[in-house]
């Protein structure tokens, strides 16, 4: 007879679904039914979910090849492998735009190629971390956050950012076959590393398959956070939490910017510095991590501010010794120094300063005059000083229309990284993101998204101060329980319960969830519903979106590029490039318009007609709106072409040189003209 025939049997323990592992799973697919089910509203838009996911997928099995040698096998995690392969085939990218052979249609399916028999190759191995339930919490928050922000990923792009400059340069670069500028947008002259990646994905996944790109590395850096140590998840869970109940953070992750690179970046970074082990010998790891800083320069300058010098704060406090300190640095030089190096070295040809826009009156322009560059350095600092943190955290919110639910969830974690200043690794966490809220309030101009990139290191620093919580609310109870009164009639002799950290994690927690599934609510009902519900669900055009939307530069983008008579439009106060296919000039407030150029050569408006039809422009569009936000910015910081503008376009009108071109929809005080040009 069997020793245990007497033994009531648990199902529990043998069927199949009872493992924690599969448990996990399941959960995880259950966190993944919102997303599954967007994707079933927009089945004719899976084309750039599908080509965004497969270069997310190539990207972290080329990662995973760079890290393999250099990291511990424990440490070669997704999100840390897709922050490298991102990194890396940035740096590939621009050596082969900077030598004229950046061909989207040839890298893609190449790189994605080479990836699939690296990822055939490679032995199997886990492909799910085993998540503590607080960190498998904070992974649905996050998922179901990204779910509603799907929803805007997958509108045609709006922001005025990515069609005038995130979008703009890569769809040239893709007609240049190399890296461009743009002479009206300074901007352009910066580290372009996820713009070139940006271009790969508009050839092959449309215009929207940026913006999806983008909010996978937004997920992959929470995930960052909880692909970790059951411990160390445990307790990071409340900070990846507190990232995924910040609207702003979504907010941002749907649009086809790149303030989500340095956030995966700096989040994949920080987690290394953290779990790597304490050893002496040990060089290669801190290579790695220099390399991940280099690849946030190469995607975005602005980070040196917020996670690029808090992070290298990080490493240097966190040492046990100066000694060490001192040779971390070192050994995170090289990849800090190589990864925007293409770059650098590129504007140290073209304008004879490797920094160029910045340090331009200090190391010289080769392009600009002495009162552009005194107006572009009081454009950059002109935000600074201590009001831009409340700026940014309170009055800007509301004028953004994002309101307080932006930064709620921040504000939760301000006691808990103040917790964490006990300790070595607590204090050097706190003093990295104090210097980088002091960096946000000194250099920033007060928004939001210059913030992100410290969001990781303020969710870690929460994590050290959940730590310093649980122990000091283990020593009050031992120390209670040693001080119970020995009088048993005494109500207070009752043994006293530990003063609950578990209490307080579950509490934070808790509210912490309700602010992630409310910022879904909120995101998702950003932007225009209706637009998006006519454009997504019912398998509309593009056309039928920006109507529905209201949206006026992208439909002038279309009557251009449609109508055979426009030869080249001159742009007054609007600087949109993207998608445009016919030649054009846009406005720019850190230098001199052609218009107002022009016309100080031509004595009256027949003769300026003429010399603007010489330079190839056939028709002028005029944008009311644009301008009056142009000259409300940029006229008080020494800009004077507002006015001179439209002192030229009185003196075309007046001269019959102007004829109103229909543009087949209302748009208010915007017009198209076409240039007249009166024989002489």
């Amino acid at each position: 007879m069997r020793a245990d025939a007497g033994v009531p049997h648990d199902r529990r323990m043998t069927h199949p679904l009872a493992s924690p592992a599969r448990l996990r799973t399941g959960l995880a697919c259950l966190a993944l039914a919102p997303g599954l089910f967007m994707l079933a509203l927009t089945a004719l838009h899976l084309r750039p979910v599908a080509m965004a996911l497969l270069w997310t997928l190539a990207l972290i099995e080329l990662g995973r090849v760079v890290m393999r040698p250099i990291l511990p096998a424990d440490l070669v995690r997704a999100p840390v492998a897709l922050a490298t392969g991102l990194a890396v085939v940035s740096f590939f990218l621009s050596l082969l735009a900077l030598a004229g052979c950046y061909h989207p249609g040839v890298l893609f399916p190449t790189l994605v190629l080479a990836a699939g028999v690296l990822a055939v190759r490679r032995k199997a191995g886990p492909c799910w971390p085993e998540l503590p339930p607080s960190a498998g919490l904070a992974l649905f928050c996050a998922l179901v956050s990204a779910a509603a922000a799907l929803m805007l990923a997958l509108l045609p792009p709006l922001t005025y950012d990515a069609l005038v400059y995130h979008l703009a340069l890569p769809d040239l670069m893709t007609d240049a076959r190399g890296l461009v500028d743009l002479p009206e947008n300074v901007y352009s002259h910066f580290p372009l590393g996820l713009e070139l990646h940006y271009g790969l994905l508009l050839a092959w996944g449309g215009a929207t398959a940026p913006a999806v790109f983008h909010l996978v590395l937004a997920v992959a850096a929470v995930w960052a956070l909880l692909a970790r140590t059951a411990e160390a998840a445990r307790l990071s869970a409340p900070g990846a939490l507190a990232i995924a109940g910040s609207s702003a953070f979504w907010l941002a992750a749907a649009t086809p910017n790149v303030d989500m690179a340095p956030v995966l970046l700096s989040a994949a970074a920080a987690t290394l510095m953290l779990d790597l082990p304490p050893s002496r010998d040990d060089r290669t790891p801190w290579l790695a991590i220099g390399l991940l800083l280099g690849g946030s320069l190469a995607c975005k300058f602005s980070s040196m501010y917020f996670a690029v010098v808090p992070l290298l704060a990080l490493a240097a406090l966190d040492a046990p010794d100066w000694n060490r300190a001192a040779r971390r640095l070192v050994l995170l030089l090289p990849g800090l120094i190589a990864m925007p190096l293409p770059y650098l070295a590129r504007n140290l040809v073209l304008e004879g300063n490797p920094f160029f826009p910045l340090l331009a009156s200090q190391l010289g322009a080769a392009s600009w005059t002495p009162d552009q560059v005194a107006m572009f350095e009081r454009y950059i600092t002109a935000r600074a000083g201590l009001s831009g943190m409340w700026e940014a955290i309170l009055p800007r919110a509301f004028a953004q229309g994002q309101d307080m639910r932006q930064s709620i969830s921040l504000l939760f974690l301000a006691p808990v990284a103040l917790a964490g200043v006990a300790g070595r690794r607590g204090r050097a966490l706190f003093a990295s993101v104090a210097l980088g809220l002091a960096l946000f309030a000194w250099g920033s101009r007060g928004e939001m998204r210059f913030l992100l990139p410290l969001f990781p290191l303020w969710g870690l620093a929460a994590a050290e101060g959940m730590k310093r919580i649980s122990i000091l609310s283990r020593g009050a109870a031992k120390g209670a329980e040693m001080n119970i009164p020995r009088n048993d009639d005494s109500a207070s002799a009752a043994p006293l319960r530990e003063p609950s950290a578990t209490f307080i994690a579950r509490v934070l927690v808790a509210v912490l969830c309700g602010s992630a599934l409310y910022s879904a609510l909120f995101v998702s009902m950003a932007g225009s519903p209706e637009a998006a519900r006519r454009y997504l669900w019912k398998g509309g055009e593009p056309t039928e979106f920006y109507r529905a939307a209201g949206a006026v530069a992208p439909r002038v983008v279309q009557v251009l590029n449609l109508s055979p008579e426009v030869q080249g439009v001159l742009f007054v106060g609007e600087a949109q490039r993207f998608g445009i296919r016919v030649p054009t000039v846009a406005p720019t407030v850190f230098d001199r318009h052609p218009l107002v150029e022009e016309g100080r050569l031509a004595p009256d408006g027949p003769a300026l007609a003429r010399r603007l039809r010489r330079r190839g422009w056939s028709h002028l569009y005029y944008s009311g709106p644009e301008l009056s936000r142009l000259r409300t910015a940029f006229e008080p910081l020494g800009w004077k072409d507002g006015a001179a503008l439209i002192a030229e376009m009185d003196r075309l009108y007046e001269a019959g040189c102007l004829e109103l071109r229909p543009l087949g929809f209302p748009a208010p005080d915007c017009a198209l003209y076409r240039i007249r040009a009166p024989e002489p």
